[in-house]
C-alpha cells in the first residue's frame, strides 16, 4: 500500500509520541513488579507502617512526654523491632524526647538544641504529631538498617526507564528525520536543480524521483511540463527554419515561372513565333507556368487561412455514392488527353456522410496532382472508396510512380516538407498540399496516411465517418 506524505507524517509523529510512551510504561510496570517482589521492599514497607504505629502510640500517650522513661518503655519494643531511634522535637526545634538518651529531662533541652545526627544512621524520616487536630511536634526517626539500597535501586530503575525513553525518542526522531528528508527534501532538491537547469536552457535535465506520493506526482507533472516545453521549443525552432525555407522557396517558385513567362511573352512580342505551331507552343508553355503559379498561390492562401483558423467548412449531409461519382467522373475527363491512365476501382458505397463537398474534392485533387507529378511515362492512377465495418468509408488513390523514401513517409504531411528539394522544385510547390489535406480530413473527424515503397508507387488513404 502506498501512503501519501500527509499519512506518512501522521504515522511518523504518532510513532514518535506513542511508541516511547508504551515502551516506557511497560518498563515502569516491570520495574514496579520487580521492586514489589524484592524482600527489601516489603521490609521497608513494614518499617514505614511501624513508624506510623509509633506516631499513633505517641499521640495517644502524649501526656507521658514529660515522663520519658515510661514513654520509652511503651514504644521500645517497636523501636527495637525496626531498629529505629526516635527523637521528638517541638515546633521550635527543641528536643523533647530522645530514645538514645531517654533519661534527659525537659530542663536540659537546650543542651540538645541543634544536635547532629550520628554517622552510623542510614536514613532519616520526619512525621508530624497531632493533638486535637493541631500539630504539636515532630517525630524524627533515624534508621540504622540499610533502607537506602532499595530506594536507590528504585531511583536507578526509574532514571534508567526515563533515560531509555528519552534516548528512544531521540533515535526515532533521528530515523524519521532521515526518512522524511529522503521523502521531502531530496525531491525538493531535485526540483530546485531542475528549475535552475531549465532556467539556464538545459531542457534535458530529468527528475529521477518518481515515488507514488504527492511530491512524486508533482515531479512527474513537472517533468512532463519540461518535456512539453522542450518539444514546444524544438517545434518553434523547426517552424522558424521551415518559415525561412518557405520564404526562400516562395521566392524561387515565383521567380522561375514568372521569368519563363516573361521570356516567352517577349518572344511573342518580338515575333519569334513566326508560324502557328510555334505560337501555339509558346502559348501552351505560358499557360502551364500560369497554372503552376495559380496552384502555388492557392496553396499559400489555403495555408494562411488554416494558420489563422479561417479555413471554413460548409458541412452538409451528402450521399457518398453521388459525391464520389461526380468527383471521379470529372477526374476521368481531365485524364482523357494525357499519357496517364486513370481508373476507378470497385463499386461506390451508398451511405450518408457529413462533409464539405468542396473541401473533400480539394483533398482528392491534391492527392491526384501529387500522383500526376511523380508518375512514370506510362503512369497509372486508380482511385476508389470502400465501406469499413467501423462506420467509416476509406478513400484511396494509388499510383505506380517512384514511391516515397521510407525516411520521408512520417514527415510528408508536415508543413513545408518537400522531401528531395531538387525534385520538388522540378515539380513545383512548397510542401503545403499534403499538410492542407491532413487539416481538412481531420476537421471531418477522419485520418490520412500513406503506404509507399520506393520504386513500387504509393497509395494514399483517408477516412470519413458515416452517419
Amino acid at each position: 500500500m502506498k501512503f501519501g506524505i500527509r499519512t506518512k507524517l501522521f504515522i511518523s509523529f504518532t510513532i514518535v509520541i506513542v511508541l516511547p510512551l508504551i515502551i516506557t510504561g511497560i518498563l515502569l510496570y516491570f520495574v514496579t513488579i520487580q521492586l514489589e517482589n524484592d524482600p527489601r521492599s516489603r521490609e521497608l514497607e513494614k518499617i514505614k507502617l511501624g513508624r506510623h504505629e509509633i506516631v499513633d502510640i505517641i499521640e495517644d500517650n502524649y501526656s507521658l512526654i514529660s515522663r520519658s522513661e515510661k514513654l520509652y518503655k511503651i514504644i521500645k519494643p517497636l523501636l527495637e523491632k525496626y531498629d529505629l531511634n526516635l527523637e521528638l522535637q517541638d515546633l521550635d526545634g527543641y528536643i523533647l524526647f530522645d530514645s538514645k538518651d531517654f533519661s534527659k529531662t525537659l530542663d536540659d533541652k537546650s543542651e540538645y538544641e541543634g544536635k547532629n545526627i550520628d554517622k552510623g544512621i542510614k536514613a532519616k524520616t520526619v512525621l508530624n504529631i497531632f493533638h486535637d487536630n493541631q500539630m504539636i511536634s515532630r517525630a524524627i526517626f533515624y534508621q540504622y538498617k540499610n533502607s537506602e539500597s532499595i530506594e536507590d535501586k528504585a531511583k536507578f530503575y526509574r532514571m534508567f526507564t526515563y533515560g531509555f525513553g528519552v534516548m528512544f525518542v531521540t533515535v526515532l526522531i533521528t530515523i524519521f528525520t532521515w526518512y522524511m528528508s529522503g521523502t521531502i527534501l531530496k525531491p525538493l532538491k531535485e526540483l530546485s536543480a531542475a528549475t535552475k537547469n531549465i532556467s539556464e536552457g538545459n531542457l534535458d535535465y530529468q527528475i529521477k524521483y518518481k515515488n507514488n506520493d504527492e511530491i512524486g506526482k508533482f515531479c512527474i507533472v513537472f517533468d512532463d511540463m519540461r518535456k512539453e516545453l522542450k518539444e514546444s521549443l524544438e517545434n518553434q525552432v523547426k517552424y522558424e527554419k521551415s518559415r525561412r525555407e518557405l520564404i526562400a522557396s516562395i521566392s524561387h517558385e515565383l521567380r522561375t515561372p514568372i521569368t519563363s513567362i516573361t521570356g516567352y511573352v517577349e518572344g511573342l512580342e518580338e515575333g519569334i513565333a513566326s508560324d502557328g505551331e510555334m505560337f501555339q507552343r509558346y502559348i501552351s508553355v505560358i499557360k502551364d507556368k500560369t497554372e503552376k503559379l495559380d496552384h502555388l498561390i492557392e496553396d499559400l492562401f489555403q495555408y494562411s487561412q488554416m494558420e489563422l483558423g479561417q479555413l471554413n467548412m460548409n458541412i452538409m449531409t451528402i450521399n457518398s455514392m453521388e459525391l464520389f461519382e461526380e468527383i471521379f467522373t470529372n477526374l476521368k475527363m481531365e485524364f482523357m488527353n494525357t499519357n496517364i491512365a486513370f481508373t476507378r476501382q470497385g463499386p461506390l458505397p451508398d451511405v450518408e456522410i457529413n462533409v464539405d463537398h468542396y473541401r473533400i474534392r480539394q483533398v482528392i485533387d491534391n492527392l491526384i496532382q501529387n500522383a500526376k507529378r511523380y508518375a512514370n511515362s506510362d503512369g497509372k492512377i486508380s482511385a476508389g472508396v470502400k465501406l469499413k465495418n467501423d462506420n467509416k468509408i476509406v478513400v484511396f488513390i494509388t499510383d505506380n510512380g517512384e514511391g516515397i523514401p521510407e525516411e520521408d513517409i512520417e514527415n510528408i504531411f508536415e508543413k513545408f516538407f518537400r522531401g528531395e528539394k531538387s525534385r520538388s522544385r522540378e515539380y513545383g510547390g512548397v510542401g503545403l498540399g499534403l499538410a492542407i489535406c491532413k487539416h481538412i480530413v481531420e476537421a471531418h473527424g477522419g485520418e490520412i496516411w500513406v503506404d509507399s515503397k520506393t520504386g513500387r508507387g504509393s497509395t494514399f488513404y483517408f477516412t470519413i465517418p458515416t452517419l
